[in-house]
């Protein structure tokens, strides 16, 4: 998993689209030289090997589990807990949108719509995106 906390970590993802939606994101953010991502927001490059356990812990964020943590993905209660969940055809991945606090703190999971994903993680992105 690749955590990009700055436009200079870019240049360490590897996967081209995943590159190019974090450029437009942080042209969208219009930061500051006073305001930091972090203060705002994080990114985390989900990358071959990632589990969800993995991810979940690392973004503090639930993917399988409702808000609650009552209904797991695959049950007929599940409800998501992203704010929104995008597939980017041509960039071959997935954006997933997690607004963690009342003032807008964002998590951001990118996910390669590639081979070697947890095939989990890709069957929940397909479902609801």
């Amino acid at each position: 998993m690749n955590i990009i906390r700055s436009p200079s970590n870019i240049h360490n993802v590897l996967h081209t689209g995943i590159s190019l939606i974090l450029s437009r994101r942080f042209s969208e953010l219009h930061l500051t030289p006073e305001e930091l991502l972090s203060d705002i927001g994080e990114f985390f490059v989900v990358e071959p090997g990632d589990t969800i356990s993995d991810i979940e812990k690392a973004s503090n964020c639930c993917i399988t589990t409702d808000f609650f943590e009552e209904a797991h993905y695959g049950s007929p209660d599940f409800v998501p807990s992203h704010e929104w969940l995008e597939h980017h055809l041509e960039q071959q991945c997935f954006e997933m949108v997690f607004i963690m606090t009342d003032d807008g703190f964002f998590t951001v999971l990118l996910i390669p719509d590639i081979p070697g994903i947890d095939p989990d993680l890709l069957s929940l992105c397909r479902t609801y995106s």
